[in-house]
């Protein structure tokens, strides 16, 4: 599951189709919404942002961990003790992996948006 920030999707959409209709598949987690894509099935992070590292993280049983409210200083100590490479993400102690934000896949091509930024009742 990747991460991506706010102001990326509202401009690209979803990371696999630039589809904007998107919903959260469990919830708002403040700075963190779990995205679901209703054209292709894609589910990914859409982060504050101002946040590097996703608010929360699920396991293999897609069960969520607890929400994080990291300072800036144990964001660094976490992504040295914790970064996995493989995976662009935190992976904790208990195998709850919290994506790091990246730069959008379809950056440079417009999302294919349904609705205006003022009708879309999900944007901040």
């Amino acid at each position: 599951m990747i991460a991506i920030s706010y102001s990326d999707y509202f401009e690209y959409g979803c990371p696999e189709c630039g589809s904007t209709d998107c919903f959260p598949f469990d919830g708002v987690y403040g700075s963190t919404t779990p995205a679901e894509c209703r054209e292709c099935g894609n589910r990914f992070m859409i982060v504050s942002d101002k946040l590097m590292i996703s608010a929360i993280g699920y396991n293999s049983e897609g069960i969520q961990s607890g929400f994080l409210r990291l300072t800036a200083e144990r964001q660094i100590e976490l992504l040295k003790k914790y970064y996995n490479y493989e995976m662009n993400a935190i992976v904790d102690e208990e195998g709850f992996v919290f994506p790091i934000r990246i730069s959008h896949p379809r950056k440079g091509y417009p999302s294919n948006r349904k609705t205006t930024p003022e009708e879309d009742k999900y944007r901040k």
